[in-house]
């Protein structure tokens, strides 16, 4: 469907293929029976979801775990303060101001849950155009598969339009940024739903498709 609709081609307005997988990944998280786990959270001793763009995600250990590690971002409050204070004094400050700002945490998160729980592919895909047809606010929310936590656009200071994909290796990143026409999110939008359309009804074998049923 994809390349029937010409979404995924960039060069025509569309968003890169590498969107759709994490689209997919993020899905499996939201799912109220999870398929796939996030990879921050609560059980992160002192984890802040206000405080999220210090984490970040830098590998694969063993194809079982996703790496991460905390990087508190540099300050420079104080700089320029307490002039009159002795030469010794100002020379050791900015040192410990230096270690403070390189000391970081790190570890690992699964990246798979268990085994499957029995749910059918068809049963996954008619969720998934559910969900991002009549479920998720794309045009308030980005979607980011580093958290279970709903991420505003907001907290990343991104603009309320079109589409937003968070690149979990580079956190400022959109992935779909390419994406710069209204016309065209909306025409991805149009396909969504008639997909889910045409998916969530039955098909009698042999019917005449008509015009709303048609998803490329």
């Amino acid at each position: 469907p994809l390349q029937l609709c010409h979404i995924d081609c960039q060069a025509e307005g569309g968003i890169p293929s590498y969107s759709f997988a994490l689209m997919v990944i993020f899905f499996l998280q939201q799912r109220s029976d999870p398929i796939l786990p996030v990879y921050l959270g609560s059980w992160i001793d002192g984890f802040d979801v206000k405080r999220v763009d210090e984490y970040h995600l830098t590998g694969i250990v063993l194809d079982m775990f996703v790496k991460w590690e905390q990087r508190p971002p540099t300050s420079t409050e104080g700089r320029g303060e307490n002039r009159n204070e002795s030469k010794a004094e100002g020379a050791s400050k900015p040192e410990q101001k230096k270690s403070d700002e390189t000391r970081h945490t790190e570890g690992l998160s699964r990246l798979m849950l268990g085994e499957g729980k029995g749910v059918s592919l068809g049963q996954l895909w008619l969720e998934l155009l559910r969900f991002y047809t009549l479920e998720f606010p794309l045009e308030e929310n980005i979607i980011s598969i580093r958290l279970k936590e709903l991420l505003s656009r907001d907290a990343k200071n991104w603009p309320r339009r079109r589409l937003a994909i968070e690149d979990p290796f580079a956190l400022k990143r959109n992935v779909a940024r390419s994406l710069n026409s209204q016309m065209v999110f909306e025409y991805i939008q149009e396909r969504f739903r008639s997909a889910y359309k045409y998916f969530a009804c039955p098909q009698r074998r042999g019917a005449k498709k008509t015009g709303g049923d048609e998803f490329h």
